[in-house]
């Protein structure tokens, strides 16, 4: 009959919406941002302070804007080496800046002629000279769950 013939068309049609994925039944969550991406922080000169990791995903703000991150977490130093996760990330590209902020201030500390005074880092070790590195010297790709070391860099005098 035609509303047998309606209830089996419904019937294919859930069917096929739930074999692709798009159908969501009563108390399932949409599919967003999974992944995840663990930074271990090693080469900590002390276990004083905490340590402020910033997470970007824009060049632009890399690594000087921490406030215009996508993400940032300060932990409390508890033990060393250290491990911070940043969770829920939607896949792409991604560069961390670390920084060992000593007294707590939640500030990158500075002498008078503007050279860091705490220990810094960032995703891929790049090597730092005079100036941070840039975006894509640090950016790691992150399309599954993901793990970066970053060593922890003291510039004489800090």
């Amino acid at each position: 009959t035609k509303v047998q013939l309606m209830s089996r068309h419904r019937w294919f049609n859930l069917l096929l919406l739930a074999s692709s994925g798009i159908l969501l039944l009563p108390g399932q969550v949409s599919a967003g941002p999974s992944e995840t991406l663990v930074v271990n922080i090693s080469g900590l000169k002390s276990n004083r302070g905490q340590v402020c990791v910033s997470l970007f995903n824009r060049p632009q703000t890399f690594p000087m804007q921490p406030e215009n991150s996508l993400a940032s977490q300060c932990v409390k130093i508890t033990k060393v080496p250290m491990q911070i996760t940043f969770k829920n990330l939607a896949p792409g590209s991604y560069a961390v800046a670390a920084l060992h902020d000593v007294n707590g201030d939640g500030k990158d500390n500075r002498n008078f002629l503007g050279i860091p005074i705490e220990g810094f880092g960032f995703s891929r070790n790049p090597m730092v000279s005079t100036a941070p590195p840039k975006f894509e010297q640090a950016a790691v790709q992150v399309t599954a769950p993901t793990s970066i070391s970053i060593q922890m860099v003291y510039l004489p005098g800090s």
